[in-house]
């Protein structure tokens, strides 16, 4: 999976949409380092990927009214996603 079909995964992305009046969603995709390899155990051939990523994310609190009330933005990291921790998630 390149770099673009990344960006078009989790790019501008809604987490939430008024839930609670509350509105976040992922911004751009900043950082991705990604990994893949093949093992062979016991004659058998074991694929496996790393990645990690970094996204921007905004969000926006309003009040019933729809008034804003704050907004904020910033980084969220992802250090390590891999092959080995996919029940995780």
């Amino acid at each position: 999976m390149g770099t673009s079909s990344v960006t078009t995964l989790l790019a501008d992305k809604p987490i939430l949409s008024g839930e609670g009046n509350l509105f976040i969603q992922t911004t751009k995709v900043e950082k991705v380092e990604r990994e893949a390899y093949v093992n062979v155990r016991k004659g058998k051939i074991i694929p496996g990927y790393k990645i990690s990523l970094t996204l921007g994310w905004a969000g926006e609190a309003q009040d019933a009214a729809g008034n804003s009330l704050l907004k904020a933005e910033g980084l969220v990291e992802i250090p390590y996603i891999a092959d080995e921790n996919a029940h995780q998630i």
